[in-house]
């Protein structure tokens, strides 16, 4: 990493100024500084002119007057240098791998800008997830899920982040149906019709990252219905995500 900063003094002198111009130049397309945009804080980039401002001013002057070039005066030149790299190093760092670095930038700074490492984003999922609930008892009930391509054993959508259950638990006898409404407005003695469940109406929705996954239902679950959906989930990109299942259904133990 040091050698993206010169060694030799005379190298150096221009590195240390070039840089904290370029630092301090406004880009023509975002209007602020390009550290700004190469994402350093007020503090990092004034630190940044301070030191450019103390060498210029102060320091290589004397080193470079043949009068004034001490011992002492050498030796605070060589401690300088290696303190700046120290300071400079990271930031360096941080600005090859901000995801706003140009080839400008590179060329100026005299870094290599990072590779990407994030995850390719992920498309749409048109699939829906295979699902098989085993409840245990104690109202608890394993999901094992797999996709269409896995007929063995448990899997995960390869572009999903993970399975997105919405469940509703209603009494065993209730089936199927949502339960009517308790009146209409404006015609009190009239209930609602009465549909079947649709995702909408499960109230409790869990997002799993494993194929194979335990959902504690409670206790006072246990002898009730457990009406269930699941779908192959993008986390970061919802629209993404893929459609429901059909509604499935089981009795809690």
């Amino acid at each position: 990493m040091a050698a993206r900063i010169p060694e030799t003094i005379p190298a150096f002198n221009s590195y240390i100024n070039s840089t904290d111009t370029y630092l301090q130049t406004i880009d023509p397309v975002t209007l602020i500084t390009n550290g700004t945009r190469l994402t350093l804080n007020a503090a990092e980039s004034a630190q940044w002119n301070t030191k450019r401002v103390f060498w210029r001013d102060t320091l290589y002057p004397k080193y470079a007057d043949e009068n004034q070039r001490t011992k002492t005066v050498v030796k605070d030149v060589s401690l300088f240098m290696k303190d700046f790299r120290t300071f400079a190093n990271p930031l360096l760092d941080k600005m090859a791998s901000c995801g706003f670095a140009t080839t400008a930038d590179e060329t100026n700074l005299k870094f290599v800008v990072f590779k990407d490492t994030s995850p390719t984003p992920k498309g749409k999922i048109n699939d829906v997830p295979y699902v098989q609930i085993t409840p245990l008892g104690l109202g608890e009930v394993k999901l094992r899920s797999r996709t269409s391509e896995d007929a063995t054993r448990a899997s995960r959508h390869p572009s999903s982040d993970g399975i997105e259950y919405k469940y509703l638990i209603v009494p065993e006898s209730a089936g199927t149906s949502k339960p009517p409404a308790t009146t209409s407005p404006g015609s009190p003695s009239t209930p609602a019709a009465t549909g079947m469940v649709l995702p909408e109406d499960c109230t409790n929705s869990v997002v799993s990252k494993k194929a194979l996954s335990t959902i504690a239902l409670g206790s006072t679950a246990s002898g009730k219905r457990l009406l269930l959906y699941a779908r192959w989930v993008n986390l970061s990109n919802p629209a993404n995500s893929g459609p429901w299942t059909q509604l499935m259904q089981t009795i809690v133990l």
